[in-house]
């Protein structure tokens, strides 16, 4: 069994890294994830990670749903999807192959920008703990969006309405963190607000604190998507 999803695993991060469009994607985003992230630094004049990873959330609203919109709306599109089906994998493994992939990849344009964390440890001293926390906040943001454009694709045999439809979701979740919104909220929805909102989770770990509530409200909302992704196409209703 773990052969078989091993060798899923490395056909789904070859389409991944041998996809043009998305290496456009790694290279739009560094880019302005760099040109962000340099523009407030010579601002401020002040050597730490907080811009890049405050930027980060509204940028990933964008990249993750481009790339996983094709995770299974592009399968079913071109007839695959049937091809898939006959062959020794169940959905089980096909999601967890796609999700861990998409994720690899997703670090992979994190990496790109180890050039920030060079020009900071020779230009200043960051504090690397928090420099860790944000990290490992960055990829479990990433991955909460990755497992929820995987879940989206899932229903739909077109991408751009994965895109839309993810895009869409994200935004209005990103929504209920801000604070002109949480200032209008009622006083008893805002906290209720607060605690569904991926941002105000991943706001606690670029301030350098892993908790474990935190950790566990992402490593649920994966488990919930994954696990839907996994309902939708056992149903093989379309």
């Amino acid at each position: 069994m773990k052969r078989k999803f091993f060798s899923l695993f490395q056909k789904e991060l070859k389409n991944y890294f041998f996809s043009l469009p998305n290496y456009l994607y790694a290279v739009l985003f560094a880019g302005i994830a760099a040109y962000l992230y340099f523009q407030t630094f010579f601002v401020q004049n002040q050597a730490d990670t907080n811009s890049w990873f405050q930027n980060l959330p509204f940028l990933l609203l964008f990249f993750i749903p481009a790339l996983s919109m094709g995770s299974f709306s592009e399968e079913k599109k071109k007839g695959t999807w049937e091809i898939l089906l006959t062959l020794p994998f169940n959905e089980l493994q096909l999601v967890g192959g796609k999700f861990l992939a998409g994720l690899v990849f997703v670090i992979f344009l994190f990496l790109l920008n180890l050039g920030m964390v060079a020009t900071l440890a020779f230009l200043g001293s960051p504090d690397w703990g928090v420099v860790f926390s944000s990290f490992l906040g960055a990829i479990f943001l990433a991955s909460c969006y990755l497992a929820t454009g995987i879940f989206i694709s899932s229903l739909t045999t077109q991408q751009a309405v994965s895109f839309v439809l993810t895009f869409l979701f994200l935004f209005i979740n990103d929504f209920f963190s801000q604070n002109f919104f949480l200032m209008r909220a009622p006083g008893g929805w805002k906290e209720l607000f607060v605690t569904i909102s991926l941002r105000s989770h991943y706001q606690n770990f670029i301030q350098g604190v892993i908790s474990l509530s935190d950790s566990l409200f992402f490593l649920s909302w994966i488990f919930v998507f994954l696990l839907l992704t996994v309902i939708s196409l056992k149903s093989r209703d379309f």
